[in-house]
């Protein structure tokens, strides 16, 4: 069985397939015969703005606040350009980690990204 490792960009992806000799490199990650190293290049994710929980937020009052969601939720990153619609690579790499982590040969999977506040989030 395989291990997905996630770092946290790609040139740390490279540093750590190195680390293992892993010469095979596909579209998104590397694959050895133990692991599957990929990356997250940032965030991929962001927590729901308040007007994505409650149509009434669309506009700012202060009567409204203090805005507390009883479960907080997340969604791909918005386009850094156009932030009605989403990142289209945050989105495909989001993909891809669903993809290594479902498939029959994966049992385990290690963050090898940078201990954050986000880390402690999830």
């Amino acid at each position: 069985m395989k291990k997905v490792i996630i770092a946290e960009k790609p040139s740390v992806a490279k540093n750590i397939a190195d680390a293992f000799n892993i010469k095979i490199r596909r579209n998104g990650y590397f694959e050895g015969d133990d692991y599957l190293i990929t990356w997250a290049f940032g965030h991929l994710l962001q927590l729901y703005d308040a007007k994505d929980y409650d149509e009434n937020m669309k506009s700012w009052r202060l009567e409204k606040f203090p805005f507390i969601p009883e479960k907080f939720e997340y969604k791909v990153k918005n386009d850094g350009i156009d932030k009605s619609s989403i990142d289209k690579g945050a989105e495909k790499q989001i993909n891809l980690i669903k993809s290594l982590i479902d498939r029959d040969d994966v049992d385990g999977i290690i963050s090898a990204t940078d201990y954050d506040r986000e880390v402690m989030l999830t």
